[in-house]
């Protein structure tokens, strides 16, 4: 972060603000010159940048943004205040930041309103929404830059610099669904020692082992979770066996609301590698029982280490 540039953002508002409490009666008679005080500003601009964690879904989420009136007294009649948006100015926040932030895509978002009043006698207006969908916009994990401006103040009032746009900071994330109470009431084959519930321990170096030792089950393969309840699926993370890759090479996903009636989401490659692979369901089901069948490998059996779902 720029510290030259936050120490004069949190400088205006505490000005701002000092002001104010000089004069508690509101009145701006004990304050010399009280007209060069009355400053608007964007509230949110005083986080730089204001960072937001968005969940990773096909979903409308909320941030916030508005005007707040900063000096010795409240104004007498109304402040109207445009906002607009300014991708003109990520380039100089990056250079100044020493940052490489990407312009967020215009299609993930959509202002509630471009203009917002300040109400004679107030200090702020009511808040507006940023209406955001990162799902098809955003990639998973990487910060986007959204820079919103004051355009313009109607009333003849100052506009505080330091704080005329806020450098939102999105991100999306996975929201992943608490593990809790679930359980594994069905696998095709397991052996003593690693067995289905291991996959819902949350430890990476235990794993779920179709037989080999007592007998040889050659694939499909197949396990069966009960989350207890209907949750809203995003999608699934599965976690290969560590520094094994003689496992599962292709697999199919499917859900199921009774664990009766099942529905494909269809048929993946998974790689022999360490890192939690991702698996998005587009069709966001809503389901109780979760099943993952393990259809090829290149030996007779397969493993697993961690299954979660988001």
């Amino acid at each position: 972060m720029n510290k030259l540039f936050r120490y004069f953002s949190f400088a205006s508002v505490a000005v701002l603000l000092m002001f104010t409490a000089c004069d508690p009666a509101g009145s701006g008679t004990d304050i010399e010159n009280p007209e060069q005080y009355k400053q608007v500003y964007m509230p949110q601009a005083n986080s730089m940048p204001a960072e937001e964690i968005l969940i990773l879904k096909d979903e409308v989420q909320n941030i916030t943004y508005g005007a707040g009136y900063g000096g010795p007294s409240a104004p007498a009649s109304d402040i109207k205040v445009s906002f607009e948006f300014t991708p003109a100015l990520a380039d100089s926040f990056n250079e100044a930041q020493g940052t490489d932030y990407p312009l967020i895509p215009e299609q993930a978002f959509e202002m509630e309103a471009s203009s917002a009043v300040i109400p004679a006698g107030e200090r702020a207006s009511a808040p507006l929404k940023l209406r955001v969908n990162p799902y098809g916009s955003l990639e998973l994990d990487q910060p986007y830059l959204l820079p919103l401006s004051m355009s313009s103040i109607e009333g003849g009032y100052i506009v505080n610099p330091d704080l005329e746009t806020t450098y939102f900071l999105l991100t999306a994330s996975l929201d992943f669904l608490d593990r809790s109470g679930w359980s594994v009431v069905e696998v095709s084959s397991e052996e003593v020692n690693s067995q289905g519930a291991s996959t819902l321990d949350g430890d990476v170096n235990t794993f779920w082992h179709t037989a080999w030792s007592q007998s040889q089950p050659d694939y499909p393969h197949h396990i069966i979770v009960d989350m207890k309840n209907m949750q809203t699926i995003g999608g699934f993370q599965i976690t290969n066996r560590q520094n094994d890759s003689r496992g599962m090479t292709r697999i199919r996903l499917e859900g199921s609301t009774d664990g009766e009636t099942w529905t494909s989401f269809g048929e993946f490659d998974f790689e022999q590698i360490n890192d939690p692979q991702r698996y998005f369901i587009e069709s966001n089901p809503k389901i109780r029982y979760f099943k993952l069948v393990a259809l090829e490998g290149p030996n007779f059996f397969t493993f697993v280490s961690e299954i979660e779902a988001f």
